[in-house]
Order: C-alpha cells, then sequence, then structure tokens
C-alpha cells in the first residue's frame, strides 16, 4: 500500500496556484490514499473532491466545527477547513473523533477514522488529524494524542492489517515549555532522534528544510547528552541561527550560543 499525508496548508498562500501543484505530484506517485490536512471547502467546491474527481479516487471529508479562528486569520469567513481522505478502494466506513482543546486554541482540531474496502481481504483501518499547532500547546497536544490513541485502539478491529495513522502532528516540542530534562532521553525518543539522523544525513545538501533539521537535531542531542553528535550538528550549520528552534525565542542568536556552549562544555566533560 503506498501511503501520502498532506497538510495543503488551508488557503494561504497562492493556494490556487498549489492546488493543481499537488494534483500533479499525486499524479505522479500514484498514492492508493492520502491523509490530508488543513482541507478547505467552500460553497459547492471541495479541495479534497476535485483531487479525487481529476484522480479517480474515492474521497471523504470532515469538516471543523470551529473554524472560526482560522477564518479570521485569512479574512474567509465562509471558507471550512477539515481533514479528508483520498482512496483506490471504496470507503467502507467513516467516524469522526473531535479533539480535546483549550478555549484560547479552540478551532476544532478532530481525527477522521475511514475503513478502506481492499480487495481479498477485511477493511483496512486508517486514520488522518491534525493536531493542535500553537507553538506554546504542548500540554493541549498531549491530551490529543492520548485521545487519538484512544480511538485507534477502539477502531483498528481485529484483522491482520495494522491501522495506518496519517496527520500533521505539529509537534514543537523544541519549544519545550511543558517537558522536563528526562523527557528527552526516553526510549520512544532517542530512537526519533536517531532515525532523522539519517535521513538528514541522506538528504540533498540544498534541501530548503536541512537546515531547521539540523538544528533541531543540534538541540534534542544536546538535551540527550549526546554532545559529541550534537556539535557535529553545530559544526556543520556553522553559526547559523534563523532556523527552528531558535527562532522561536526573543533573542535567536544568545539561545542558540547558550546551547551551542552546553554541548561545549559537555563533550570536554567526557
Amino acid at each position: 500500500m503506498r501511503v501520502v499525508t498532506w497538510n495543503v496548508w488551508w488557503r494561504f498562500g497562492p493556494w490556487e496556484k498549489r492546488r493543481h501543484a499537488i494534483l500533479a505530484v499525486l499524479r505522479e506517485l500514484r498514492p492508493d490514499v492520502v491523509g490530508l490536512q488543513e482541507v478547505w471547502a467552500t460553497g459547492d467546491e471541495n479541495l479534497a473532491r476535485w483531487l479525487a474527481e481529476e484522480l479517480g479516487l474515492h474521497w471523504t471529508w470532515a469538516a471543523s466545527d470551529a473554524p472560526q479562528r482560522w477564518q479570521r486569520r485569512n479574512g474567509e469567513t465562509d471558507v471550512d477547513f477539515g481533514n479528508a481522505v483520498l482512496s483506490r478502494w471504496p470507503i467502507a466506513d467513516r467516524e469522526v473523533l473531535r479533539l480535546p482543546s483549550a478555549a484560547r486554541y479552540e478551532d476544532g482540531r478532530l481525527v477522521l477514522h475511514t475503513r478502506l474496502d481492499v480487495p481479498g481481504g477485511p477493511p483496512v483501518p486508517f486514520f488522518t488529524t491534525r493536531l493542535t499547532s500553537d507553538i506554546d500547546a504542548s500540554a493541549v497536544r498531549c491530551a490529543q494524542v492520548r485521545e487519538l490513541v484512544g480511538f485507534v485502539a477502539r477502531h483498528r478491529g481485529d484483522g491482520p492489517y495494522p491501522a495506518v495513522i496519517t496527520g500533521d502532528f505539529a509537534w514543537y516540542e523544541h519549544r519545550d515549555s511543558d517537558a522536563k530534562a528526562a523527557d528527552f532521553p526516553r526510549p520512544e525518543v532517542v530512537p526519533l532522534v536517531d532515525a532523522a539522523l539519517v535521513d538528514v544525513a541522506a538528504a540533498r545538501p540544498d534541501h530548503p528544510d536541512t537546515a531547521d533539521v539540523r538544528h533541531l537535531l543540534a538541540y534534542f542531542l544536546t538535551r540527550q547528552g549526546r554532545y559529541d553528535a550534537a556539535l557535529e550538528q553545530f559544526r556543520i550549520v556553522d553559526g547559523y541561527v534563523d532556523a527552528l528552534p531558535w527562532r522561536y525565542w526573543t533573542d535567536p542568536a544568545a539561545v542558540y550560543c547558550g546551547w551551542r556552549d552546553r554541548a561545549v562544555r559537555g563533550a570536554r566533560r567526557r
């Protein structure tokens, strides 16, 4: 099964041109199933439906019940947003879970669950979601993940296929207002950092996201006490500070230098 997950960025930026670019990429990839986040719909027009019709796929979508926060950001009060699924196979069933939030961040985040009627077997449980993206909303995201995990457990069924979970998880834990020092070297976090190291080593040096990933790795590796590996990432980025996570602080250069110095001191102690 070829799976694509894509946050299509609602109606921000040059959305009219972007939807044709999205279509072109999906035509090239020829996925079996696509999880879409930040899908827009207005009147009789829905981005997911348009993509499905152009690609000859089945589709379903679920709209936020509280889109006002998004609409105010873009000045389009009649445009909905939500999650969608496109599928090569019929969609046998669907269910929506409203995720928890807080008044400050309320914008109707949800999980869309579908069962894909694949030939020759029981349906495949498929999920797509978009978690709260505010940088300082770590506690909200943690609550949303707990609800997501429970929802998946209740709906994965007893068939032979694992649940497929897609989405934009907006996990800005490098801005760790709620994280504790002991959270970073946890056994479920270290393999994720290791996987990111492998990915960035294989990425094109000129990829637009490479700098951000290396800076994040430098930060996480330092927090994990892996100082030599952190210093290697700091050496490669060579003092550039307009990147994640530093740019979320008032003085990015000072924060960057502070963590780099901590990595240097840690490596010297070894």
